[in-house]
């Protein structure tokens, strides 16, 4: 996640905000890729030229920072970092909609579910988004034992999340992945599967950063 109490994170902030990459950066202003990616890893100590420069990109780009807010968000201009994260925020959740939306539509059964739980840590974190594609019949048991899945099943009027695991007398069991959950049924016997989607699409929003 973006630390925005460091000049590099609040670089970050406002560059992730305009929705640009570092290779935008450099095809548009010259900047080497890897030298922006220093000075959004500084805490503090960044050289006003290197400062100047991201003024000179961000005001280009339709964004008015000030420098003392670069260096001092929490006494100079607190209210704007706070518009900043709020815009973030809205533009992450129109990105992720939108990406449902498409996987969506180019799989005619689709299945999305948000991971609202600690249950299948620490492969998967809470808020995590998950797409499947539905298999029923056969094929549930062909594709899916042994996978991550998201699944309707007879006994459970609601899509849950969890590990496909056929035993070996062919029941089908539900399995946490988390040996600290909580959840009164860590494991869900002998389920009757109405259809089972394996993941096969996840939208992880740590990663949101990391490019």
């Amino acid at each position: 996640m973006i630390d925005k109490n460091t000049v590099g994170g609040r670089l970050k902030l406002a560059r992730k905000l305009l929705g640009l990459t570092k290779e935008d950066i450099l095809e548009k202003y010259g900047v080497n890729i890897h030298t922006y990616g220093s000075w959004e890893r500084k805490k503090d100590d960044i050289p006003d030229s290197a400062i100047n420069q991201c003024l000179k990109i961000f005001n280009s780009e339709g964004l008015p920072l000030t420098k003392d807010w670069i260096l001092n968000q929490n006494t100079s201009n607190n209210s704007l970092t706070q518009n900043l994260v709020h815009a973030e925020l809205i533009n992450t959740a129109s990105k992720v909609d939108s990406e449902i939306n498409f996987f969506k539509s180019t799989n005619k059964e689709a299945v999305v579910l948000r991971i609202s739980g600690t249950d299948m840590m620490p492969l998967y974190q809470p808020d995590e988004y998950i797409g499947g594609i539905k298999k029923y019949g056969n094929e549930i048991i062909e594709e899916v034992d042994g996978k991550d899945c998201i699944v309707l099943t007879k006994q459970i009027n609601a899509n849950i999340f969890r590990r496909v695991i056929q035993n070996h007398d062919g029941n089908i069991n539900l399995h946490v992945l988390n040996p600290r959950s909580k959840n009164i049924q860590p494991i869900i016997y002998n389920v009757n599967l109405v259809w089972a989607a394996p993941v096969v699409w996840r939208r992880i929003f740590e990663n949101e950063y990391n490019y």
